[in-house]
């Protein structure tokens, strides 16, 4: 990742796969890395969780894991997540647009 472009404020960025360059979004860089850590916290495979993939209902996630995966987005992006306005988002897929509109996306 290319993430002096991210601080620029680039809507997207360009990831490296073997010789050929390809554009992630921010909304789907989010969705890969609330994926990733809901592999983390409860076990599951990353691959079967996606936009429509719910805290609550899907992951039983509990108020110390949302702080968690707030938490992962301001390490992430060097954003202030607030909790109370993250928590509303009951999707990765809100979520990762919560983040994209921070960022004009």
């Amino acid at each position: 990742m290319l993430l002096e472009n991210f601080r620029r404020g680039a809507a997207c960025r360009a990831l490296y796969a073997g010789e050929e360059n390809y554009y992630m979004s921010i909304r789907e860089e989010v969705i890969e890395a609330l994926s990733k850590k809901a592999a983390a916290l409860f076990g599951v495979d990353p691959a079967t969780l996606g936009p429509d993939t719910r805290f609550l209902e899907d992951l039983n996630a509990k108020s110390v894991d949302m702080v968690k995966f707030s938490a992962l987005l301001e390490d992430i992006y060097e954003v202030e997540v607030p909790y109370m306005d993250f928590v509303k988002r009951l999707t990765f897929g809100e979520a990762a647009a919560y983040i994209g509109e921070m960022f004009g996306e």
